[in-house]
């Protein structure tokens, strides 16, 4: 990160002044970094407040994954157990929403610090299949996991206005979240002998959880001004 915000600084010296740091125009930008490093989307919505120098701030983010496996195996009756048993697979899908109001200090030039009170909400989806083949059995291992997690955090970074219509920001946030998790676990036998898949067992329980998550300065927004 050290490189990105170096690059941004010296940019910085090469492109035409502005007055200041503009916070009375809408934004909407990107973070730049997860176009090249993640799957992860990430869209930064600002809007200006009445008050001078402060802009509501709100983040949205996302990631889906998942995979389909088919399972490969050479014992007898295999082939004939039910779709369950012939696939493996994980999916995982996360949609989170910040919402902060920025605070800013003009430092000179093209440069402004702006930081704030966050709050947060992150809604986490995971579920998983896995199955071992024995020598005459099948079985199935399956989880389910719903998350909710609302948070709250400070913001604190650094904007480069980098002409009228496109700005630059690097920032870093310190969160607090509590969890409250749904877990759903299922397993279930099918005998290749006989061919029949025995009853499933099933269970469903509640987490609950508190943590300290900081932040790292691992996010470079690309923002339009109008």
């Amino acid at each position: 990160m050290r490189y990105i915000l170096f690059i941004t600084l010296a940019a910085g010296t090469m492109l035409p002044a502005s007055a200041q740091v503009q916070t009375r125009n809408k934004e909407v930008g990107i973070n730049g970094l997860n176009m090249l490093f993640s799957r992860q989307v990430e869209l930064l919505i600002r809007k200006p407040l009445k008050q001078e120098g402060q802009m509501r701030r709100i983040e949205l983010n996302g990631m889906p994954s998942y995979s389909n496996t088919p399972v490969y195996n050479q014992q007898q009756g295999f082939e004939k157990a039910p779709e369950q048993y012939q696939k493996e697979f994980d999916a995982y899908a996360r949609i989170g929403i910040q919402v902060a109001k920025e605070r800013y200090s003009q430092l000179g030039g093209n440069f402004a610090l702006y930081r704030g009170t966050l709050w947060c909400l992150n809604l986490n989806y995971s579920a998983s299949r896995d199955v071992v083949v024995s020598q005459n059995d099948a079985t199935r291992y399956s989880n389910g996991r719903l998350s909710v997690a609302p948070g709250l955090g400070y913001l604190v970074g650094f904007k480069y206005q980098a002409g009228k219509h496109i700005a630059l920001s690097l920032d870093n946030n310190i969160t607090l979240n509590a969890a409250l998790t749904r877990v759903n676990y299922e397993s279930s036998t099918y005998n290749l002998q006989s061919g029949k898949d025995n009853p499933p067992y099933s269970s469903t329980y509640m987490n609950q959880s508190v943590n300290l998550s900081p932040g790292i300065i691992s996010r470079l927004w690309i923002t339009y001004c109008f």
